[in-house]
């Protein structure tokens, strides 16, 4: 007898018992846990943005890191995360990108290089950046630019999501998230109702950003695990060859799931972002983009 999987013994809500019980622990109109991240540091600024359904606590440990580095890190709580998931079904594709566009530009606008790291659905965003504004380095973390799909499965997830999937309002997740280390699960947040309509606009972001891959001229990193049962592995290698960036590559994993930051392959990944991003930054790119706000004074 197998033993149970401690990601799926836990009770996972409906959508309106998820909803009552977020807003009863909300603080200032969000779930504590998921509140924005900022380190003011030195000159050099890297963006941390994170995934749909998750929140900015995914990269704790990388943003006090990089923080001690001194670098100046800011996490920004995205459109309709960290509220509810009926919240984030009424976000549209373009609040994402304003949101992204607005915090790398309000550090560009304190005269600090920025450098942008993604994980999943903030991989998308991070890369709408780095083709239209000047991003010093782009790290991608299991960038969300196709889906994972089953084995056996007749139809793809995003064929799923953009037909029959305008039948529900919500795909209810069976387990707590992808994570294999289950004593890593208490230190993420994240939605377990996923509405169909925001995965959809999520979709559209995606479909804009592969139109700019060729603008992406920025020194590219991406981790990813081949363990991935959210996001498939394979659009890594797919923005690694459509990206015009000279110096691109990819770092595999093989015991994580999704969630990197947190995951059995963590200290890892941090040694490699660490690194990545503290190598010296090479100026000669067309700089790209205006100015603007959005990162908390």
């Amino acid at each position: 007898m197998q033993d149970s999987d401690p990601r799926q013994m836990c009770h996972i809500p409906s959508p309106a018992e998820e909803i009552t019980s977020l807003r009863k622990r909300w603080r200032h109109g969000i779930v504590p846990e998921a509140a924005p991240i900022l380190y003011e540091g030195g000159g050099r600024a890297v963006l941390l943005l994170h995934g749909f359904t998750g929140s900015p606590r995914e990269f704790g440990t990388l943003a006090a890191a990089l923080h001690k580095g001194g670098f100046t890190v800011y996490a920004p709580l995205l459109p309709g995360h960290g509220t509810d998931p009926d919240d984030l079904r009424r976000t549209r594709a373009d609040e994402w990108i304003a949101a992204a566009v607005g915090a790398f530009d309000g550090l560009s606008r304190r005269g600090m290089s920025v450098s942008v790291t993604g994980f999943s659905m903030g991989g998308t965003l991070a890369m709408y950046l780095a083709a239209t504004r000047e991003v010093e380095q782009l790290l991608l973390l299991a960038p969300f630019v196709r889906i994972y799909r089953p084995p056996g499965a007749w139809l793809s997830p995003e064929v799923k999501a953009r037909t029959v999937g305008r039948l529900a309002r919500y795909y209810r997740k069976d387990r707590i998230g992808g994570i294999n280390d289950s004593s890593a699960l208490k230190d993420h947040f994240a939605y377990y109702n996923i509405s169909l309509k925001a995965l959809r606009e999520a979709l559209k972001n995606v479909g804009t950003v592969k139109k700019l891959m060729k603008d992406i001229t920025a020194p590219t990193l991406i981790l990813h695990s081949r363990g991935d049962e959210t996001v498939d592995w394979r659009g890594s290698e797919a923005i690694i060859e459509g990206i015009s960036s000279p110096s691109k590559r990819i770092v595999w994993f093989e015991r994580s799931n999704h969630i990197l930051t947190l995951d059995h392959d963590r200290d890892a990944v941090m040694d490699c972002c660490l690194a990545f991003l503290n190598e010296p930054i090479i100026r000669n790119r067309v700089p790209r983009g205006p100015s603007g706000t959005g990162v908390p004074s």
